[in-house]
């Protein structure tokens, strides 16, 4: 269902409604058939052209009503239409306003205000444990085929390119985990799900792409530096748009659970568990670095 703005006698934008709310209002007088109204399917138009069945029936024929039962009832008159702004002053609803088709989201769980930090620690924690295990795991054919243990052990240990070669290691698996379960361990970890506006899971294709716009745009493709400036960035886009430009490009919502003490713990003992993992992973990099002539 499309969400609706309607343009009322205060002259003020009010949104984002349904239809329901929108016949509550025409019930209660608040609005009438010549509001402006819009949506993201239609622009600023009478309410009557925009939505026609909330248009009131036409009057009787007189004719008709001449050999109507005597003493039935008549309705009342509407009111005289509300007045309206001229359309050239009407403003156009910010983008943060546009919501997303709506989702009915389980009980326990909200789709309207974004949890921002949330979202980092899950990405922070799938990138350490997926992408940095991965990395790790992938390193082992390239030392097997490597004739020359040292040169490799000098590229596979670059900083540099192990920060880059993590993040990307982590769109194709965290891709999967969100084709198949709606999240992934860190986003299960923080109360965080993925999915369709229209319920249900957004597809491998889906998310593959989604992932590979949070890799470029939202990661800076893992460059150091640069994926702190668009880690701050994506951070201010999604505190004032309540929205990021991969869920949209996926068409994917996502769902937070509502805050409790085990969404906490849970959040708590993912970080702690990344850190143990990293730790040892950093301990095993130096036994090996030792142990090379």
């Amino acid at each position: 269902m499309s969400a609706y703005y309607y343009y009322g006698r205060d002259e003020q934008v009010t949104g984002p409604v349904g239809m329901e709310m929108l016949r509550a209002l025409l019930e209660q007088r608040r609005i009438d058939e010549q509001t402006q109204l819009w949506s993201e399917e239609r622009d600023w138009s009478p309410l009557g052209e925009a939505l026609p069945q909330f248009n009131p029936p036409p009057p009787p024929n007189p004719d008709t009503a001449a050999s109507a039962t005597p003493g039935a009832a008549t309705p009342p008159a509407l009111p005289p239409p509300l007045p309206q702004a001229p359309s050239a002053i009407v403003p156009h609803p910010p983008r943060h306003w546009l919501a997303p088709a709506e989702v009915a989201a389980e009980p326990g769980w909200s789709t309207a205000t974004p949890h921002p930090w949330r979202r980092w620690l899950a990405r922070m924690i799938d990138h350490y444990s997926l992408g940095l295990l991965g990395y790790v795991v992938l390193t082992v054919p390239i030392y097997a085929a490597s004739s020359d243990i040292q040169l490799t052990q000098a590229i596979l240990a670059n900083d540099f390119l192990a920060a880059m070669a993590a993040t990307l290691i982590t769109v194709p698996l965290c891709a999967v985990f969100i084709a198949l379960s709606g999240t992934s361990p860190g986003k299960w970890c923080a109360g965080i799900r993925v999915l369709a506006r229209g319920g249900g899971r957004i597809g491998l294709g889906a998310a593959l792409g989604r992932e590979l716009r949070v890799w470029a745009s939202g990661m800076g493709l893992g460059i150091p530096l640069i994926s702190l400036i668009t880690m701050a960035l994506a951070y201010q886009t999604l505190t004032s748009d309540r929205r990021m430009d991969w869920d949209d490009s996926a068409g994917a919502v996502v769902h937070y659970r509502d805050a409790s003490a085990v969404t906490v713990i849970r959040l708590i003992a993912g970080v702690i568990l990344v850190l143990i993992l990293v730790g040892y992973l950093m301990s095993l990099g130096a036994d090996s670095h030792k142990a090379l002539p």
